[in-house]
């Protein structure tokens, strides 16, 4: 279902996954510029010779103070939900994680092209050091130099605060910083591609950007961090009215790779913000874990459309359905044993939660804005583009027999 989606799309897409299947049916089929962030910790991996590695490094997105302390909020509350539930409350309620977001922004930014563009190598040195021994050389990385460095007044009095509390209280907040950029410092310890992936490339509606990420959620910060990222990108063109490609963003095994804090924001508000995203994931409630009960139902709510496959345990996303659909008189007769017959007439639910239920493996139920919607049949990807590829490759002016992949 996501590869058809992904092929259909005409404009820049962001697609995640933990495996290489997904980009190895699509790429073919989508023909413009293509790279690859591999957050994995696979060794020696294989790459298709028509798309370009690069890494993720969230500073060279960083312009303003403003991208910076998004930047920040994202990652604390990722480093929340890594560790339970209650993602969504990190940065009202979690103390020392609200005491560090001033200095990690302060951080990212002095890191940022903004200011010295050292990157996120200089990021993750800079934190484990708050304070300066007498032998240490003058840039060396920590807080001292970010103060300097920094030039805005408000996030220097951010780090300058920090570092003249109590040593416990100052290394409280150093755990969070360090909790918050632990994606990055596995990524560091293995080789990375020298260039790295910057949003501009996705200005062309042709573009596409694969993002391997581990299914067991250890880099998942990096590949939610790229996410939001490029959603705020993409809010900020639609305000400033640029004529602009809708941006689709594909995610398989969502609650493993890439459990968003805000996507029930994204997903209130995606169609004013230029971008919409595809998320799948086994079972509704895989995202008690990482947000909570309350999170999950929310998001039951809001997404306009929702595809049911055959055999998903989704009872209460069915039920909705169908008592969205009402109530009907239904009328029956019973004849007494002296030959009367008796009329009765009751309400009953006009549709049953389990006839939406879809029996045919190859078939799903598409509920649509909370409606029972309608039954769909899933095609296998190569039957989807054997029947629809060549129309749409003629409609796009690209060659109908597909990019060889190797």
């Amino acid at each position: 279902m996501l590869a058809p989606m992904a092929i259909a799309h005409e404009g820049p897409a962001v697609i995640v996954s933990s495996k290489d299947d997904l980009m190895q049916w699509v790429l073919p089929y989508r023909p413009g510029p293509s790279k690859l962030i591999d957050l994995r910790t696979v060794r020696n991996p294989m790459y298709p010779k028509d798309i370009e590695p690069v890494r993720f490094d969230p500073t060279t997105s960083i312009q303003t103070v403003d991208d910076a302390y998004t930047t920040a909020s994202t990652l604390l509350q990722m480093a929340s939900t890594a560790y339970g539930a209650g993602a969504q409350q990190v940065t009202d309620g979690g103390t020392w994680e609200s005491l560090g977001e001033g200095p990690l922004a302060a951080f990212l930014y002095v890191a940022s092209p903004a200011k010295t563009n050292l990157g996120m190598r200089w990021v993750l040195q800079a934190i484990q050091k708050p304070v300066l021994f007498e032998d240490d050389p003058v840039d060396t990385p920590s807080w001292s130099m970010a103060a300097e460095e920094v030039g805005i007044p408000e996030l220097k009095a951010e780090i300058d605060h920090a570092s003249e509390m109590d040593p416990k209280q100052r290394d409280s907040i150093l755990f969070s910083l360090s909790k918050a950029t632990r994606a990055w410092l596995r990524m560091a310890l293995r080789e990375q591609p020298e260039g790295a992936f910057t949003p501009e490339f996705l200005d062309n509606p042709q573009a596409t950007v694969y993002v391997m990420a581990p299914g067991n959620g250890t880099t998942a910060p990096a590949a939610v961090t790229l996410i939001e990222q490029l959603v705020e990108r993409w809010r900020e063109k639609t305000s400033q009215w640029e004529d602009l490609s809708r941006l689709l963003g594909v995610i398989d095994e969502a609650p493993n790779t890439a459990p968003m804090p805000r996507q029930a924001n994204y997903v209130g508000e995606a169609r004013g913000l230029g971008a919409n995203l595809a998320i799948a994931q086994q079972a509704s409630n895989q995202t008690d874990i990482t947000h909570g009960p309350i999170y999950t139902e929310v998001l039951r709510k809001i997404f306009p459309a929702v595809c049911v496959m055959h055999g998903a345990a989704e009872e209460e996303l069915l039920r909705a359905a169908a008592q969205e659909r009402g109530v009907q008189q239904r009328r029956g007769e019973a004849q007494s044993v002296d030959g009367g017959r008796n009329q009765s007439g009751r309400l009953e639910q006009e549709v049953e939660w389990q006839e939406l239920m879809s029996r045919s493996p190859d078939k799903a139920r598409l509920l649509l804005r909370g409606t029972v919607g309608k039954e769909v049949y899933l095609p296998h990807v190569t039957e989807f583009v054997s029947k629809f590829w060549p129309k749409m490759a003629q409609n796009r002016g690209v060659p109908v027999k597909p990019v060889a992949v190797g």
